[in-house]
């Protein structure tokens, strides 16, 4: 009975931990010249979020309420000279289209997230681009960012 109980706890202890873990979901972007990715950080509150890429990363090279960059960032297994373009807004769904609407400003920020629809939700997209152009554009590439992101989140 108590290897029952032992186990019991081990996996609760288990489960929430995973639980909550920041998971990063991958989106593919097409345009006429390329294919590429844009990374989408999966947590409750988009300011942590963006607190933690702060630390990691430090200053940004430009802020507002709906866009920050960084810039000359070295990547692990990425390298030198990496331009980071980090994108906050609102994915809004009306069940007929969804529309993603960056914040203009710390006001529109604020009164877009007291005021989300029932199918709404704030989204933070991160795209990474060394030498002007978009470094995640294979699959070897994603995977080497997502896992980074990861860990930076967790």
């Amino acid at each position: 009975m108590k290897k029952v109980g032992i186990i019991a706890v081990w996996l609760l202890l288990i489960g929430s931990g995973y639980a909550q873990k920041t998971m990063v979901r991958v989106h593919l972007r097409y345009t006429a010249d390329d294919t590429f990715r844009f990374f989408i950080p999966l947590h409750e509150n988009g300011d942590s979020s963006i607190q933690r890429l702060k630390a990691v990363w430090g200053i940004p090279t430009k802020e507002d309420a709906g866009y920050i960059e960084w810039d000359k960032l070295n990547i692990p297994n990425v390298g030198d000279g990496v331009h980071v373009y980090l994108s906050d807004g609102i994915l809004a769904n009306d069940l007929y289209n969804i529309t993603y609407l960056p914040f203009r400003n710390d006001k529109d920020k604020n009164q877009r997230i007291k005021t989300l629809g029932e199918y709404d939700k704030r989204e933070i997209r991160i795209e990474f681009e060394r030498k002007g152009k978009k470094i995640a554009n294979s699959k070897p590439m994603e995977n080497i960012l997502k896992d980074y992101l990861t860990t930076i989140f967790n």
